[in-house]
């Protein structure tokens, strides 16, 4: 019963998915930035597939905003995403630039900084640039991680297949709400993450959880661990409510 308890204190904090470690799934279709969509079920590829689409060159269209010059302000930068499709993660940013409360607050600089790395990164990260679309939150924090937190650029990519591939098998009717509690630690290592006003620390949720084999967020394999225990607990069918099931 205690170990209940202090599972479903942590769910605000973090929400988990489903892959072969050092495997990442086919590349998947080129879409729009606006247009959200499901992936087609997770097939294992090699590591040095992920690797191989990252070291490629940008597309034509990409290149030919090269001369353009870069955002040197929150502004700036709010409004290249806007243009390039982004509004719903204009939003986000902003919102998190405004809001008055500490919790998850973002300064200015901290707003302008995660508008570029979208800006510069998900042209040339196909999964993450797919799940942008899907999980907005997460995407941005996702991608704070490699900057800011150690992420490798390689792990957020499978972090992302592995994610695009859970969703896509668990069918949740509030993903939106996944999307909020997956930001909180997606990326992280558990001293990142923030559990005030949870009744909850750090040290409590990384001992319960390194026993599961949960090291940090920073990796798929970990990420994998924690959503395969996470979504068959009770508290996840009735926030997610879920009408698929773990991918086989």
């Amino acid at each position: 019963m205690r170990k209940l308890v202090l599972s479903a204190i942590l769910l605000s904090a973090c929400t988990k998915p489903y892959y072969e470690p050092g495997t990442v799934p086919a590349r998947p279709p080129a879409v729009e930035p606006a247009v959200s969509g499901s992936p087609a079920s997770l097939q294992p590829v090699s590591r040095s597939s992920v690797s191989g689409q990252l070291s490629k060159k940008p597309e034509t269209k990409e290149d030919a905003k090269q001369g353009a010059p870069k955002p040197t302000n929150l502004n700036e930068a709010l409004a290249a995403l806007e243009e390039e499709g982004w509004s719903r993660h204009t939003e986000i940013i902003q919102s998190r630039v405004n809001q008055e409360k500490k919790k998850r607050k973002l300064t200015e600089n901290q707003g302008f900084t995660a508008a570029l790395y979208l800006l510069e990164d998900l042209p040339e990260m196909d999964f993450t640039k797919k799940l942008a679309g899907e999980l907005p939150k997460a995407t941005i924090e996702l991608l704070r991680g490699i900057h800011e937190r150690g992420v490798e650029k390689q792990d957020a990519e499978e972090i992302s297949a592995f994610l695009l591939a859970f969703i896509e098998s668990m069918k949740l009717r509030h993903p939106e709400k996944f999307d909020e509690n997956l930001s909180h630690c997606i990326g992280r290592q558990w001293h990142e993450i923030d559990y005030s006003g949870e009744g909850m620390t750090w040290q409590r949720a990384k001992a319960t959880f390194t026993r599961m084999g949960v090291i940090d967020f920073r990796k798929a394999e970990y990420v994998q661990k924690y959503f395969e225990w996470e979504s068959r607990q009770g508290y996840f069918q009735r926030i997610y409510q879920p009408l698929g099931r773990l991918p086989d």
